[in-house]
């Protein structure tokens, strides 16, 4: 039910007519019969949409729009009665009429009195208010009739009456016409005629069908007088069925049915005294109640349809039964599933087809068929009809090209298959079976060159082809299925020969002469040979053969030339050749680093004043280089500038600087070597010179002043009094001491003459700079410590621990000269000697960022570059470290020197790469610069046949000595 429709006047014609859409009154209906005051508005068809897309020339596309109505608040509550009827007594209940707002109960609260009343009927009006929506209300009205009950007695209208009559007045004469009252309704009747009796002869009343047992049909009225024995109310046939109670209440005995028995009935009953009876009828009628579903004869249904067929052909009608009556016998259809592709008539159950069908995309549809009765509540039932789309040859058979291509040599035997085709019939059946034959041949001959296999579509072979007669076959090919009419389809097979080899390559000389540098990579190219072959294709399927060979010819001034035959064939596989003498002469490329030789390590050499004009010779530093001329020219320099050391042009260290073995005991001296070959090759070496010590320190004791009491009357010769230790920085023998009794002189005197110190700039506040000792002399004094300079920056403590007061800024001033002095209680006091406070700060390159060049083929330990930087802690200049921020497996890094050198360069041929270094001092400061090196690869050559050498690279210099015997 959509809506419904409630207070239509009685008698009226109530039609459903269009609003804006005419086509919408396909799905919906009017449920109404005249003398009706309500109508109800139903769903006639399943309510679904088709979205349909066209454009002007007629070609169109459809869509599926499913919607889902959705109830909305818009109908009114309605009473199940426009009116009640209900009997009371007069005096039973209370005060006066109220209603229970919840459940409905209509009461009666204030007593009526029928007489009072002035009527029998009493007319309420009744309203339900919709609980969420007050606006939306029901109007119904309940007449309530009044019954009399006997609470009046009659009365005379005279109290007393005196009548005068004459003696011979006649029998039947009217003495007095006495009148009599009575509120009640009463008859009152004469002594003759108090029989009891029914106040009508037939009565009428209404039951619906199902009702329980007892259910009270009417109540029947009748008239007896007050006697001593009650009246016998009885029924007289269907007895089964019906009871009627002593005060009337006619009553079922029995559950009655609509649907399987009888409507109406009637039934006699009788009212008895004992000597008297009355008898009247009661019609009874069964009304119908919707108790029964909608039945189909069958739970399933299969249906056949051609996929042909029309849209708008019928497929089946689907009907179902419905034992009730009326709307609640009233059958309507509607359907689910189907994909759009069929409709059902609501009322006659007629299944059409509303879209056009086809098997090949839906062989089968599985709908769904609902019927629905009108009645109230709503029964329903349902039934699958499974429409079955059967085959009609309406699909071509299709190859799934319209042409193909296909190559064979101009000698393939006869009966060889060239191609196999298959087309697609995706009917059924003989409709889809599909047989294969050649249509036409476009060729330039009168004979059939090619057969085609009717069931498998193989192309093959009839006759053997020629090249030189025709070098391209176009053949139709066409694929019929077995449907009546049968349908056929088409395509075309391009068939290529191809030439046989039969033609020699020819080389474009016939000897070659190339010039080489040794040492080219394997794969390099040396030149291009030049081939033509008189064949179809030429010599693009052809290739090169190297004859074998390790013989080399050598003249006096080194210039090798290797002499080898090449042989050129034209197909990967029984090919035809050709054959060209290549000469090859190798020339030297250089392609061998400087070689140092062995020295001492490390190299021991006297420390001593030199100078350049007093030089000092360490030693002759010699190298090899096996290259030949100016590539075997080596020239000796240091890689890191050093005011101590130079080279001469012989290849010798001179020393031209002081050397100090106590200051400092080696040094580490970067030798670089590098030929004058193009591209420039280098090596370098490290020679570590060992300072030996010249005797050039005096001794120097612990202590300024020792100090020793003793009692003289316990000494004794040769006691033990005081031992004293003296120190020399030289080494070996020169540092073996021996000591003699000089003087004494007693007072307070520091552990050291001088102390060094280094303190961080920016360290906090109270950071420790260092601790000083002195000592008093003897036991018997005590020491005390005074800050002599630069107070405002340091402080002294009781212990001889120096502070600092603020933090440093080397910037501000890099160097501090304190003086600190010691006191003993005795006079005069001792000063101590000065100390050095200084400020590290980290090291820094010298440039930011440093560039190289270097060849792929660069070999081991080559060098690329030589970062240096500088340290402001003049102290830590010779202790920095140099490292790769990340190991590589293409360079590495000299620790001492920053020389940045090669490990393998081949893998990154034509490529740039950066390379971090960092140098460290020893207190952990970092500095970090990066090196952007450049690897240049080998020539390349275009994409040509070349000819490369198949074997490793040999050197010419160890071939030499062999060839000049």
């Amino acid at each position: 039910d959509v809506e419904l429709v409630t207070g239509i006047t009685p008698g009226s014609s109530v039609l459903l007519v269009e609003n804006l859409f005419p086509a919408h009154l396909e799905f919906f209906e009017l449920s109404f019969e005249v003398g009706n005051t309500n109508a109800t508005v139903r769903t006639k068809k399943v309510l679904d949409a088709e979205a349909v897309a066209d454009d002007s020339g007629g070609l169109f596309d459809q869509s599926m729009v499913l919607i889902n109505i959705e109830d909305i608040d818009n109908l009114n509550p309605y009473f199940n009665h426009n009116l009640y009827q209900a009997s009371i007594p007069e005096d039973r209940y209370a005060d006066r009429f109220a209603m229970d707002s919840s459940s409905g109960v209509l009461m009666l609260q204030t007593a009526i009195d029928r007489e009072e009343l002035g009527s029998t009927m009493v007319i309420i009006s009744i309203k339900a208010n919709q609980a969420d929506d007050p606006f939306k209300t029901a109007d119904s009205i309940v007449i309530v009739a009044i019954e009399d009950i006997n609470d009046n007695v009659p009365v005379f209208d005279q109290p007393s009456i005196s009548l005068t009559i004459l003696e011979n007045s006649p029998v039947d004469f009217v003495v007095l016409m006495a009148t009599v009252t009575d509120a009640d309704q009463v008859n009152i009747f004469a002594p003759g005629d108090s029989k009891p009796q029914f106040t009508q002869k037939t009565y009428s009343g209404t039951i619906e069908e199902e009702q329980d047992p007892g259910a009270v049909i009417l109540k029947v009225t009748f008239f007896e007088l007050g006697l001593e024995v009650p009246s016998i109310l009885q029924v007289v046939n269907e007895t089964d069925k019906f009871a009627i109670s002593p005060d009337g209440i006619f009553t079922s005995t029995i559950s009655l049915d609509y649907d399987e028995a009888p409507h109406n009935y009637s039934v006699s009953i009788s009212i008895s005294d004992g000597v008297s009876t009355d008898y009247a009828v009661v019609e009874v009628q069964v009304t119908d109640v919707n108790d029964n579903s909608p039945e189909f004869a069958y739970s399933s249904i299969t249906e056949p349809v051609p996929e042909n067929i029309d849209v708008g052909d019928n497929v089946t009608v689907v009907l179902a039964t419905d034992k009730d009556h009326g709307f609640n016998g009233d059958i309507r259809y509607s359907m689910e599933g189907g994909k759009g592709k069929f409709s059902i008539d609501p009322k006659s159950g007629m299944v059409r087809v509303v879209d056009p069908l086809d098997r090949e995309s839906d062989p089968e549809f599985s709908l769904l068929v609902v019927a629905q009765d009108q009645g109230r509540p709503v029964k329903s039932s349902s039934v699958t009809l499974q429409v079955q789309v059967t085959d009609i040859n309406d699909n071509v058979p299709e190859f799934p090209k319209a042409e193909f291509s296909v190559d064979v040599s101009e000698n393939a035997s006869v009966g060889t298959v060239l191609l196999t085709l298959s087309a697609v019939d995706p009917d059924k059946g003989p409709n889809g079976t599909v047989t294969y034959s050649i249509r036409l041949q476009n060729t330039s001959t009168p004979t059939v060159e090619f057969e085609m296999d009717s069931a498998t579509g193989a192309l093959s072979l009839a006759q053997t082809l020629d090249y030189s007669v025709a070098k391209m076959y176009k053949v139709l090919v066409e694929a019929a299925d077995g449907g009546t009419p049968t349908l056929v389809g088409n395509s075309t097979v391009v068939i290529t020969v191809k030439d046989v080899n039969n033609n020699h390559p020819q080389f474009s000389h016939e000897r070659y002469d190339v010039e080489v540098l040794e040492n080219l990579p394997s794969g390099t190219p040396l030149l291009t040979l030049d081939v033509s072959d008189k064949d179809e294709d030429g010599f693009s399927n052809g290739h090169f053969i190297l004859t074998p060979s390790d013989t080399f010819d050598i003249n006096k001034k080194g210039v090798v030339s290797l002499r080898n035959n090449v042989m050129a064939v034209d197909q990967p596989t029984s090919g035809l050749s050709a054959t060209a003498v290549l000469n090859v002469t190798v020339l030297d490329y250089n392609d061998n680093s400087p070689e140092f030789q062995a020295l001492p390590d490390p190299l021991p050499f006297p420390e001593g004043h030199y100078s350049d004009t007093a030089p000092g010779e360490v030693d002759t530093i010699r190298v090899t280089d096996d290259d030949a001329g100016p590539n075997g020219e080596v020239t000796l320099s240091l890689l890191l500038p050093n005011p101590l050391f130079t080279l001469r042009e012989d290849g010798t260290l001179l020393v031209v600087g002081p050397l100090d073995r106590e200051n400092r005991d080696t040094h580490d001296i970067i030798v670089l070597a590098s030929d004058n070959g193009t591209p420039q090759r280098e090596n370098f070496t490290t020679i570590r010179l060992s300072v030996t010590d010249v005797n050039d320190n005096v001794p120097t004791f612990g202590a300024e002043m020792y100090r020793k009491s003793i009692l003289v009357k316990d000494a004794k010769e040769g006691d033990l009094v005081l031992k004293l230790l003296a120190t020399d920085k030289d080494a070996g023998n020169n540092s073996v001491i021996t000591y003699r009794m000089s003087s004494l002189d007693e007072g307070v005197s520091f552990d050291s003459s001088s102390y060094n110190f280094t303190l961080f700039e920016n360290c906090p506040e109270g950071a420790v700079v260092g601790l000083v000792t002195a000592y008093p002399g003897n036991d018997l004094h005590t020491v005390n410590y005074m800050l002599v300079t630069h107070t405002d920056m340091f402080s002294i403590n009781a212990d001889g621990g120096i502070v600092a007061n603020k933090a440093m800024d080397k910037e501000s001033q890099e160097w501090y000269i304190l003086e600190v002095e010691a006191v003993d209680n005795r006079v005069p006091p001792t000063s101590a000697n000065t100390m050095v406070v200084d400020v590290n700060e980290a090291p820094q390159f010298t440039d930011d960022s440093y560039r190289a060049k270097i060849f792929s083929i660069a070999s081991y330990k080559y060098p690329v570059v030589s970062v240096q930087a500088t340290d402001p802690d003049m102290d830590d200049q010779g202790k920095l470290l140099y490292a790769l921020v990340e190991p590589s497996s293409y360079f590495d890094m000299d620790i001492s020197s920053g020389l940045l050198y090669v490990v393998s360069a081949e893998p990154l041929a034509g490529q740039s790469t950066v390379v971090n270094v960092t140098a460290t001092d020893p207190a952990g400061l970092k500095a970090m610069t990066s090196v952007k090196v450049d690897v240049q690869g080998t020539v390349s050559s275009s994409n040509v046949v070349v000819l490369s050498l198949n074997q490793p690279a040999n050197v010419v210099e160890s071939k030499i000595p062999a060839m000049e015997r």
